[in-house]
């Protein structure tokens, strides 16, 4: 039939071939163009450094304003000057799986681009790598969920939240109605809410997913989170969801009534002596991530360790209850006590928002990926602060370090 009309059957199969190559290809281009957007200030697709094998994770963390739309926090008027008294860590060593390290192997291992010390109140250690210097604000992930909690301890303090045991839909209206607003304040902080949310790609609703809609298309953080389900009663058990911080900072906005990240500025940035400006993460509806999304330097991450060695004492007033900083230093359930797992595993605990070591003494870390770490022990006052570019030490061969640290000043004269 072909032939009759003129155009052979072969040309005809190969210019349909041609043509839905040609749409392929079109698709691709069109798809490349929606993740990537060239064009874009802020280009989400930089945050999934498996899926990016062309810029690094340390680039990523140092540029964070190529990669999110931010708002800024103001340094404080009146910001800390720390004296140094800068330390040589060679003598320092530390048993690990039948080896003895230096402090230098250490710095190798976990592939630190930044390290800062503060012991009695002093800087004893700082040291940059890999481009960072003590200007760059370095994204540190998870670990911006401590500084909401500490948020949240504020507003209670204040008593703009009145009970933790409170649900969260009395403070954040949004969430009327959904699994999240019937669940407490406590079991937020706590990362027990029941939530049917699950960091694992293999189970849905995930983080991959969740973070694509937010990072990449741009929604509403609040809008996500509504829309989750419960898979359990809240207060049972441990399990880690990025979500539940996010409604935390969503109480506290609905708790004063103004937007959060004026109130870090008000409340927390400005008056606690933060010596640098920092980025914040906005989602496509301009809220604050509450669970991550804070670019800060790295002598004010080690200064927010500094704060809690201090009780959070800000311009000479406390700024949580009495109770706040017992119970970020303390597991508030046997669900949430750190534990060795059967093959030597250490499993890490956890309190309001802060993870708790294996033989924790008055000892709390704030986490973030790609070993984004603070350590602060209150025993010893000090504080550890590290930015890494993701190295391969072990949680245990960290806290291991950083006790070694803490009995090598302790032993100073």
């Amino acid at each position: 039939m072909a032939a009759q009309f003129g155009i052979p059957a072969r040309a005809m199969f190969k210019k349909a071939i041609f043509i839905s190559s040609l749409l392929m290809a079109l698709i691709v281009i069109g798809m490349g163009l929606y993740v990537f957007r060239p064009w874009a200030d802020h280009q989400g697709w930089r945050l999934f450094h498996q899926a990016n094998p062309f810029i690094t994770r340390v680039h990523t963390h140092s540029n964070w304003d190529l990669v999110s739309p931010y708002r800024t926090l103001t340094a404080s008027e009146r910001p800390r000057d720390y004296k140094r008294a800068l330390a040589d860590l060679t003598e320092i060593t530390y048993e690990f799986g039948g080896n003895v390290y230096t402090a230098a192997d250490y710095f190798a291992r976990a592939n630190l681009v930044g390290l800062m010390v503060l012991y009695d109140g002093k800087v004893v250690t700082e040291k940059y790598d890999q481009g960072v210097s003590k200007d760059t604000t370095y994204m540190v992930m998870s670990s911006t969920k401590s500084f909401t909690a500490t948020m949240v301890g504020m507003a209670h303090k204040d008593g703009v939240i009145e009970d933790l045991y409170d649900k969260v839909e009395k403070y954040a209206p949004q969430y009327e109605g959904t699994a999240y607003g019937d669940t407490p304040i406590k079991h937020l902080l706590m990362m027990s809410s029941g939530i049917a949310f699950y960091h694992p790609s293999s189970m849905t609703p995930n983080r991959r997913d969740l973070y694509f809609d937010l990072w990449i298309r741009r929604q509403s953080f609040d809008l996500k989170t509504a829309e989750l389900e419960r898979r359990a009663e809240s207060g049972q058990e441990f399990i880690y969801l990025a979500t539940d911080t996010h409604v935390l900072s969503r109480v506290v906005e609905g708790a004063y009534k103004r937007a959060f990240l004026d109130l870090v500025q008000e409340k927390l940035w400005g008056p606690g002596g933060f010596s640098a400006d920092a980025q914040w993460s906005i989602d496509g509806a301009g809220n604050a991530f509450g669970q991550m999304g804070l670019s800060v330097t790295l002598q004010d991450f080690a200064h927010f360790g500094q704060l809690h060695l201090e009780d959070l004492v800000l311009e000479g007033r406390q700024v949580v209850g009495a109770d706040w900083l017992p119970m970020v230093q303390r597991a508030q359930a046997p669900f949430q006590e750190p534990r060795i797992s059967e093959d030597g595993t250490y499993v890490d605990g956890y309190s309001l928002q802060w993870w708790l070591p294996v033989g924790y003494d008055q000892e709390f870390i704030a986490r973030g990926a790609g070993q984004q770490y603070l350590y602060v022990n209150k025993k010893l006052n000090y504080v550890v602060a590290q930015f890494s570019g993701l190295g391969s030490v072990s949680r245990k061969e960290e806290i291991i370090f950083y006790r070694a640290v803490g009995a090598y000043f302790e032993g100073q004269p």
